[in-house]
């Protein structure tokens, strides 16, 4: 299920390391609905089957901070499970026009949440526009690395979908999903003080319509529930 949360900030501006404040917004929403839930969801490092972006009117970018032309920003939330969607949204009524500070600068309330109606996929080929910034992430002993959608970026990418999706998915479809870049570009956003390069743009994917329904809903890359690698069908 997909959502629309209208939010508004008590300043029209944020750090442009902003996503882990909206973290934050997620961790407290759902603690005060149900500390279980949250525990559940934030103490365990296993994929999160919902992702999110947000819509920011952004003026200009100075010193490390997003200035906004509005107070009004928008949270695309998007969840796989019937059940946990409807868990995340009275979480989010219980907090409704409650301040939520983001950081020790500002705060936000919640102003409206609005279900958004989902498309059906019934073909095997996809196009998709990117709502937030694909993540690809190689894991090593080392460090993490980060990788655009490029040939061995994409090669990252299905091996890494393939290990979360293993048990879910028929092995035999997982290794048939082909990745095509169509209009993408570079850039690099800035993640708990760590700079890593990212990919926007249109996609288009060829996968059974069951696996293309779960990157739809759930998004494609890494740190998806990190307002990460959410996708929207174009045709």
């Amino acid at each position: 299920m997909r959502y629309e949360i209208e939010l508004e900030l008590k300043e029209k501006v944020l750090p442009l390391d902003y996503r882990r404040n909206f973290i934050s917004l997620f961790k407290n929403v759902i603690e005060n609905y149900n500390k279980e839930l949250k525990d559940a969801l934030y103490t365990k490092s296993e994929p999160k089957n919902f992702t999110f972006s947000l819509f920011l009117p952004i003026e200009k970018i100075e010193k490390e901070k997003i200035f906004l032309k509005s107070h009004t920003i928008k949270l695309f939330l998007s969840i796989e499970e019937i059940m946990l969607s409807l868990h995340f949204l009275n979480a989010f009524l219980d907090s409704k026009s409650k301040k939520i500070f983001l950081n020790p600068e500002n705060s936000v309330e919640i102003m409206n949440i609005k279900k958004l109606q989902e498309k059906e996929i019934k073909e095997n080929y996809k196009v998709f526009k990117t709502l937030s910034p694909i993540v690809v992430r190689e894991h090593t002993r080392e460090k993490d690395i980060f990788h655009l959608l490029d040939e061995k970026g994409i090669q990252i990418l299905k091996n890494n979908i393939i290990f979360n999706l293993k048990d879910r998915f028929p092995m035999k479809f997982l290794q048939e999903i082909e990745i095509i870049p169509m209009e993408t570009k570079k850039t690099v956003v800035l993640y708990y003080d760590t700079k890593i390069q990212v990919t926007l743009g249109t996609i288009g994917i060829k996968a059974d319509k069951e696996i293309l329904t779960h990157f739809y809903k759930c998004g494609i890359g890494s740190k998806r529930s990190a307002g990460f690698s959410m996708l929207d069908l174009i045709n």
